[in-house]
């Protein structure tokens, strides 16, 4: 029996070594996952040595791999691998349904990881959800806030859809949604005059642009280099730094109010802001994290309510039936796209 001499070792290439490392991280992921073999799999096969492929096919023909997969697989769930997990997918409203009932504490793990929280925003929240009682007091207070809100949305508007009568105006409806949303949402987290400051928006409207960039990055990258690659390939510090310039005036002010005279003095803010800084002062830590919480909330705020509004004026816009008790005599002056 012929014996492989050590000093071969020596001459394995880079390439090999790494593809030597990936297969066993590869197998390990395999075995010590979920067992999830009883929900079908779209995009290719469940066998690790060849589940790129899989990933491949999700990270190129996404959209018509989930689509098969609802029209397949409807009141049922399957799931698509992403490179360390499975993605598993409710198609059924009736499951969908069953998933929002469930206490925060049973699902969250699972945001927690979709969203890369640990490597994305260097906190603990995934183990200790600061954000949690804050956005509880936000949601009993929205109705004091309602008038507020309504003017401040009707402005918005009014800027940025003008009332043109003369002739068709476009509007690029994704960005001015999205422009228009971040206004009003911070009109409640952070007030005036720095919700409507031009440099603030832009900063919270790219925020989301900038986290869904860095969590598909960290998606295609084994665990043991998500940290390594969140601090290098990633704006999302420099996010925190620029949101800070901004609202440090405030909460330096409010922190040494809390300093001078306890939890409660005249004229006390009851905003978000003075919610955040009560939380993050007792978990003893300072303004970078309020900055983190702020951008927190309006990653998942303002994304998902500009969506759905974006989607709600597309469909509208293409129907006439809902413009026709306001266009008798006249055309439609306003052109969504």
């Amino acid at each position: 029996m012929t014996s492989i001499p050590l000093s071969y070792v020596g001459e394995l290439t880079t390439a090999q070594v790494v593809a030597g490392v990936a297969l066993v991280w590869l197998l390990i992921c395999h075995l010590s996952a979920k067992n999830l073999h009883h929900i079908p799999t779209k995009g290719g096969p469940s066998f690790p040595i060849i589940s790129f492929i899989r990933l491949y096919n999700f990270l190129t023909h996404g959209r018509e791999i989930m689509q098969r997969g609802y029209q397949r697989h409807k009141d049922r769930t399957f799931k698509v691998a992403m490179v360390d997990r499975w993605l598993v997918v409710l198609s059924s409203k009736k499951l969908v349904d069953k998933l929002q009932k469930m206490p925060d504490n049973t699902v969250s793990s699972a945001t927690t990881e979709i969203l890369e929280m640990p490597h994305m925003f260097d906190s603990n929240w995934h183990k200790d959800p600061v954000h949690v009682p804050i956005l509880r007091n936000l949601t009993r207070n929205l109705t004091l806030l309602f008038e507020e809100m309504f003017d401040k949305l009707t402005a918005a508007f009014w800027e940025h859809i003008p009332a043109n009568s003369d002739c068709w105006l476009p509007v690029h409806a994704s960005p001015v949604m999205n422009t228009i949303v971040t206004r009003v949402a911070n009109c409640m987290f952070v007030g005036m005059p720095t919700c409507w400051d031009s440099g603030y928006v832009h900063m919270m409207v790219h925020f989301a642009e900038d986290v869904s960039k860095a969590v598909e990055l960290l998606a295609i990258l084994p665990g043991f280099m998500k940290r390594i690659v969140s601090r290098k390939a990633t704006v999302i510090d420099k996010r925190v730094q620029q949101c800070l310039d901004y609202l440090r005036p405030a909460i330096d002010d409010q922190m040494t109010m809390m300093t001078r005279f306890g939890k409660d003095w005249v004229d006390k803010p009851n905003d978000l802001l003075q919610w955040i800084i009560n939380e993050v002062v007792a978990h003893n830590q300072g303004p970078e994290e309020v900055a983190r919480i702020v951008l927190f909330i309006n990653f998942g705020a303002v994304g998902t309510t500009s969506s759905i509004s974006f989607q709600n004026c597309k469909a509208r816009s293409s129907n006439l039936v809902y413009f026709r008790p306001y266009c008798r005599g006249r055309s439609p002056s306003l052109l969504f796209y």
